[in-house]
Formats: structure tokens, sequence, C-alpha cells
């Protein structure tokens, strides 16, 4: 239960993470894809019957950027060269005008890819995949427990704050009596009573629960090499 708690850093799991996909498909404000209709919502499907998508879906995104400026710029260039010549036999024209077939598969990535680039470039991106690398290293314990702390105080996304906590007492094999009663309150507080069954049902199935023993996560982790050390989430 480890991995579902972490950010999702490729292609496919940003489109996820900041979109929601739905379906096999997004929703997005019209003005994303290139369209003058603010505040209207379009659909954007996203499977396996788009070629470009099925190439880069499990990529990181600075790699997927590049792979489409790569195609556009491709494109572009064999454009100048058709318009500058009048060389081309027919079969080179039909390969030409085949390609242009992938041009909105490309500009529908290109639009997604340039709007996940503004959300993946927050500082508060970076602060949730960096405390997540501390979490998974079992590095300062005191450090991940003030940020998340923090983040209920923020009244930051419920489901983000639990993501976290559950990292947190997975990797830690729970969280001392004394900060896992006073966290438990604080979510009541900040969220609303309403969520004590989620929180006992999280306790229930062992996923945020009272430290009983010392952890065993560093000795597994390391063992196994779970760990990708990441520096930079935008390049990942």
């Amino acid at each position: 239960m480890v991995t579902p708690m972490c950010s999702q850093l490729t292609y496919e799991g940003l489109l996820d993470e900041m979109l929601e996909i739905h379906n096999g498909s997004v929703e997005v404000d019209a003005s994303i894809m290139g369209a003058q209709q603010d505040g209207k919502k379009v659909k954007v499907p996203l499977n396996s019957s788009d070629k470009l998508y099925k190439e880069i879906r499990d990529l990181n995104l600075h790699v997927v950027v590049q792979v489409v400026r790569q195609k556009a710029t491709s494109i572009q260039q064999d454009y100048a060269e058709v318009k500058s010549t009048n060389t081309q036999s027919v079969s080179e024209l039909k390969d030409f005008v085949k390609r242009l077939h992938s041009l909105p598969e490309i500009a529908r990535h290109v639009n997604l890819a340039q709007h996940l680039q503004s959300f993946a470039a927050k500082p508060a991106f970076h602060a949730r995949v960096e405390i997540e690398q501390i979490i998974l290293e079992a590095q300062t314990y005191e450090t991940c427990y003030e940020y998340i702390e923090e983040i209920i105080q923020k009244q930051e996304p419920i489901e983000t704050v639990l993501r976290l906590l559950v990292l947190f007492s997975l990797t830690n094999g729970g969280l001392p009596k004394k900060n896992f009663d006073y966290l438990r309150r604080e979510i009541l507080h900040s969220y609303g009573f309403e969520h004590m069954p989620l929180l006992y049902n999280l306790e229930k199935a062992g996923l945020v629960k009272r430290q009983e023993s010392r952890t065993n996560w560093p000795v597994i982790s390391r063992a196994l090499q779970l760990i990708v050390d990441i520096k930079d989430p935008e390049k990942y």
C-alpha cells in the first residue's frame, strides 16, 4: 500500500493527479486546449487508440515535452521542404499527408503537457514530493510530522492529508500515541466530524495506527532497493 500513497510522476499519472482520469478521458477548460471559449469544458480522450499517448503515457513529463516537441518540429520541417521544392514523388507526398493526420494528437498533448508543467512547477507540488521522499527514506520524523500538521492547518484537500498520513504510518510502523491522537483530533476539527468513520476504518485496516514496535521499513526498502532518489520531480 506504500506505492498508491505516493504522488504519480508519469505523464498519465500527473494527468490523473491533476485532472482525474474518468472512463479514459479528462475534462478540462476549453482554453487549455487552445479554444477561445473560456469557462466551457471539453472532454479529452486518453486511450491506446491515440498512438502518441500510447507512446508517452508512462514517460516522465520532461521527456514527454521533448518527444512532442521533436515530432512537431519534424512535421514543420517536412512542410517547409514540401513548400520549397517540387521534386517530391507521389509516394513521398502521400507519406507527408499521412503524417499530418497525427497533428491533432500532437497539439492535444502539447496543450496538456504545458498545463501539467505549470502544475508541476508549483512550490507546493515540489514540497509534497520532497516530503514523500523524506518519509520513504525514513529520515527526520519531526520534519514529516510537522509538515502533515501544517497542511492540516492549511486545510489542504483531505485526500492529500490522508495519503501522506497513511504513507507516514506505514513506513514508520505507526505513530506514537500522543502524535496519533493529536493529528486525528486536528483532522476532525479542520475537516469535520463526518470524517470520523473514515479515520476509524483507516485505523481498523492498519493503514493509520498507533506505534507498537519499531519499523523494519528502512531495512526492507534498502534490501529490495525500493526507493528512487528524486531530485527534481519535473524531470523524473
